[in-house]
This record gives structure tokens, sequence and C-alpha cells, in this order.
């Protein structure tokens, strides 16, 4: 078997396990959000890297019952950490329940769905608000259709991803769809809460690791 043979035969479990876990939201009428490398490559339009994982933000009331589905499809729960999250953020509780089939991974950080925000509840009284108008865009990738971050937003996950190579190719399958404009917005916003207060400092510490990734990936361009 080639590396093309073999590439092609991980795209199409990466669709499959993709249409499982869109099939399941549907059925439970469970709300969710894709996001990670999977928006990256329905930007692109293609596979244009390997992609480890599906990563979704799932309603965490449905917590049991995705599970149980997932359980029903062969899908076994996987308890090694995720090597892409930094561990401090991992130690501040982003932290996702793995299920792995087929050597694809579904990666889901259950979150509570409000009327004005998506909420990813951390540890020590922290949390993270995501307000919809960055997490509502639609995507068709290969025939199937989710909901999932808007590029721009979906920029603010590269800072999780360690490895500098994956990380210098999303970028330059992202920027060019992005909107400056709408990235500066999105920097300048508190987007962390402690106890449902504003903590503005542990949200610049993200927007100046953006704007580190952004400075370096300007540096290597020219």
């Amino acid at each position: 078997m080639n590396k093309k043979t073999k590439k092609t035969e991980i795209d199409l479990k990466m669709l499959e396990s993709l249409e499982d876990l869109l099939s399941i939201c549907k059925k439970l009428n469970c709300q969710f959000r894709i996001f990670g490398s999977l928006i990256y490559a329905a930007v692109k339009g293609n596979f244009y890297r390997k992609i480890g994982d599906i990563d979704c933000f799932i309603d965490n009331r449905f917590k049991e019952k995705i599970t149980n589905e997932l359980e029903k499809r062969g899908y076994k729960s996987f308890l090694q950490k995720d090597e892409d999250i930094p561990s401090l953020l991992f130690f501040l509780g982003f932290r996702t329940e793995n299920f792995i089939k087929d050597d694809i991974k579904l990666s889901l950080f259950y979150v509570s769905f409000d009327k004005k925000y998506m909420e990813i509840p951390l540890r020590f009284g922290l949390s993270f608000r995501v307000p919809y108008g960055l997490i509502d865009k639609n995507y068709k990738f290969y025939g199937k259709e989710f909901k999932g971050l808007i590029p721009e937003a979906a920029l603010f996950v590269l800072p999780l991803v360690k490895d500098k190579t994956k990380r210098k190719k999303d970028i330059d399958a992202l920027l060019p769809f992005c909107n400056p404009g709408i990235i500066q917005k999105i920097r300048d916003v508190d987007t962390f809460f402690w106890f449902g207060k504003r903590a503005p400092l542990i949200s610049a510490i993200l927007a100046s690791r953006i704007d580190k990734i952004l400075f370096e990936s300007q540096k290597i361009s020219k």
C-alpha cells in the first residue's frame, strides 16, 4: 500500500466518523459546534494535511446519550491526554472526552449553550464565553454539512497547537479567509470569566499568543 492510498483511506474514515457524529447529534437534537483542524480543512476545501481527530463542542446535557450512541457504533473511550493541549490549559480544565474507532479520534468538549453565547466551563471558577456570531458559520465539506467556528475565531484555537510545522500549515490555510478587522475585534474582547466576572488578564494572555503567532507567520512569509 502506497502513502497516497493510505492517506485516502484515512480521509474516508475521517469523513465516516464525521458522519457518525453529525447523525447522532441530529438524532438527539443536540447542539454542537465543530472546531479545530477540521475547520481549517473545510475552509481550504480539502485535506491539505493529515487530520488527527475531529474536535467538537457538545451540549453537556447530552453527555450520557452521546456516549451511549458512540459506543453502539463501535467507538471506545480513549483516556490519554490530548497531546495538542498545553499543560497550563489542561490544568485549568480544558479537557476533551475522547473516543476512537479505526484509528480516528473524536475529541468532545462538553459545554453549555446559553441564549447569547456558548460557555466553556473550566476549573477554579473560570469559564470561556463565545458569542454565537463566532461559531455559527455553516460549512459543507465533502457533502457533510455542519456548523463551526468562523475562520477568524478558529485562528484563536491555534495557540493550542504545539507542533510548529503543523501550526504554520494551518495559519497558511486560514489567513487568506480571515478579515483582519474581525481578528482585532475578537482579540480586544474579554472572553475569560472568573465566577461570572470578566478576567481581562487571562484574555490579554490569549491575545498576546495570537499576536505572536501572526508576527511569526508574517516574518516567515517575508
